[in-house]
């Protein structure tokens, strides 16, 4: 065992633990394996602030990206949707500033390109079983069989998860 070795690895841990929920920022680890993790967290990439005006060099002059921001991500997913000729989609994501942020942005990039969305719905992975099943019934319902979604990893297992439950297929 060596001083510098990982306190997970010295636990037999795969993986680093979940230290952190969606919406926590993350400015510097107080443990050795914060610094060793591959990943890069959504938070560094969006939050509440308006999604593109990290990137103004003068406003903030040591603030780097490796990532683009979610503005960008946005727009280049409506050119993408574009691009596939899908011209009508639903779309859902995260009831956070996460999905909202970057959804709203997807919807006036997509109407600039003259996409349109049949549906617009935001969820969390703890609302009620309830109101995950109305969503699912909103897409059994729906027209489009494209759907856009700016979802948390952690939140779109729970709909994943009633889609099947429910035999929900065809969707892309």
């Amino acid at each position: 065992v060596r001083a510098a070795d990982p306190p997970c690895s010295l636990l037999g841990l795969h993986n680093p633990p979940q230290l952190s929920k969606d919406g926590d920022v993350l400015i510097g680890g107080i443990f050795s394996f914060h610094v060793k993790w591959d990943q890069t967290k959504h938070v560094f990439t969006s939050g509440p602030w308006q999604p593109k005006c990290k990137s103004d060099k003068r406003k903030y002059p040591s603030f780097f990206r490796t990532v683009p921001s979610d503005y960008y991500q946005s727009r280049a997913l409506a050119k993408l949707v574009k691009h596939f000729a899908w011209t009508w989609v639903g779309a859902i994501c995260s009831d956070n500033d996460y999905g909202n942020n970057a959804i709203n942005e997807f919807i006036i990039a997509a109407k600039e390109e003259g996409i349109c969305v049949e549906y617009l719905k935001a969820f969390f992975r703890t609302d009620p079983r309830e109101k995950i099943l109305k969503l699912v019934e909103i897409i059994k319902a729906s027209t489009s069989t494209v759907i856009v979604a700016f979802v948390a990893y952690s939140d779109i297992g729970v709909l994943l998860k009633e889609m099947a439950l429910q035999n929900l297929t065809g969707f892309q």
